[in-house]
């Protein structure tokens, strides 16, 4: 987690239809939420441990948990991907994705133009 309303990291990725099983990369990603966590985790195999940032790798699956308030029935979020870094995904987040669900949903021809 990255402050209040962010959280950053990278996945396993690879063997596309089993060709050789060995075939393996990191897929990194920066997802940016409209509104802060009101409560958060990690996880690292079956054990569950609140209030922590960073999960740690463990021998099955790993990964963090987030919960927001109930004030809004969704949650907005921004997410950018890299294959090279965490850096990459922030740039790519930043620079690639409209600043709404509705300016995203248009034609690329339409954005930023006013009817």
């Amino acid at each position: 987690m990255v402050g209040d309303d962010t959280v950053e990291g990278w996945l396993q990725g690879g063997n596309f239809c089993w060709e050789t099983q060995k075939e393996r990369y990191k897929v990194f990603f920066s997802a940016k939420f409209d509104r802060k966590f009101t409560s958060f985790g990690t996880w690292t195999d079956n054990k569950l441990t609140p209030n922590q940032r960073d999960a740690k790798l463990g021998s099955q699956r790993t990964g963090a948990w987030l919960t927001f308030g109930t004030e809004k029935n969704q949650v907005g979020a921004s997410v950018g991907l890299s294959y090279t870094s965490i850096d990459g995904a922030r740039l790519n987040r930043g620079a690639e994705q409209p600043k709404s669900f509705g300016k995203a949903r248009k034609p690329p021809t339409t954005r930023g133009k006013t009817s």
